[in-house]
C-alpha cells in the first residue's frame, strides 16, 4: 500500500555452492535446525545426513523446507531447474544469498537513528510491535527497547527458558519486571505487540491477548532515546 518498509536481518550463512544455478554438491551439516529454499520448476532431493524433497512450483516462486539432520555429510542432489539455491542453518528462511565456490555469508543488518527523544513519550506512551522472533542464542532474546543506560528502560523480550514475553521496566535503578501470564510463543511464531507503559497504568497485549495490566509506578529520571 506504498507503506515504506525496512528487511532487517540476521547474520546467515548459504551453505550450497554456486547457487544462481544449482548442481549436485555435498555439505557438511550439524545437528540443527536448516532451512533449504529455491525457485524453479525441479526439485532437489535429500540424502545422508536427512532423507527428504523438495519440489518446485514455478520459475519466480520460492519454495522452503525445514528439517533437522544429523551432524554430518548431506547431499544435495539437483533434478530439473533449480536457481536461488539456499541452505541456512535456521529454522527459517532469510532473503537470498548468491554464492559461488564456496560458502558465503551475509552479515546481520544493525540499524540505528539517534536524536529521537522528542519523539518518544518520556514518562507515557504507546508502541505496536509487529515482529517475528528467531534468535534462541541468549536465554533472553530482545525485541524491542527505549533506554538511557540503566536509569530509564522500557523493554521487550523473549525469555528462551519460559517461552514468555517479558516486560521490564526501570527507573532510578528499580526494576518493574513482568511476564505474560499464560501464553508461551515459541520461536518463529509472528507477534503482534501493544505496550502502554504510564506509571499507575501499565498494559501488554500480544496477538489480542492482555497479557499485564500493572498499576506499579514509577519516574524516570533521564530521558530514553
Amino acid at each position: 500500500g506504498g507503506v515504506p518498509s525496512l528487511l532487517i536481518e540476521p547474520q546467515r550463512t548459504n551453505l550450497l555452492l554456486n547457487s544462481a544455478t544449482l548442481s549436485t554438491q555435498s555439505i557438511s551439516t550439524t545437528a540443527t535446525a536448516h532451512t533449504l529454499s529455491f525457485r524453479g520448476t525441479g526439485t532437489v532431493t535429500l540424502s545422508g545426513s536427512f532423507t527428504g524433497s523438495l519440489v518446485g512450483t514455478g520459475v519466480n516462486n520460492r519454495v522452503t523446507l525445514t528439517f533437522t539432520p544429523t551432524a554430518a555429510t548431506l547431499t544435495v542432489t539437483i533434478s530439473g531447474s533449480c536457481t536461488n539455491g539456499q541452505v541456512e542453518a535456521a529454522s527459517s528462511a532469510t532473503s537470498y544469498i548468491p554464492s559461488g565456490g564456496s560458502a558465503t555469508t551475509r552479515v546481520a543488518d544493525v540499524i540505528t537513528k539517534s536524536g529521537i527523544s522528542n519523539l518518544i513519550g518520556q514518562q507515557e506512551g504507546s508502541v505496536f510491535i509487529d515482529c517475528v522472533v528467531n534468535s534462541a542464542s541468549n536465554a533472553s532474546a530482545n525485541i524491542f527497547n527505549f533506554e538511557k543506560n540503566t536509569a530509564s528502560t522500557v523493554s521487550i523480550s523473549r525469555d528462551a527458558n519460559t517461552k514468555k514475553i517479558k516486560l521490564t521496566i526501570i527507573s532510578n535503578g528499580v526494576f518493574l519486571n513482568f511476564l505474560t501470564i499464560s501464553s508461551t510463543y515459541n520461536l518463529g511464531d509472528r507477534l503482534k505487540i501493544g505496550l502502554r507503559y504510564k506509571s499507575g497504568d501499565i498494559k501488554l497485549f500480544v496477538n489480542s491477548i492482555q497479557e499485564v495490566t500493572s498499576t506499579s509506578t514509577y519516574s524516570f529520571t533521564q530521558s530514553i532515546n
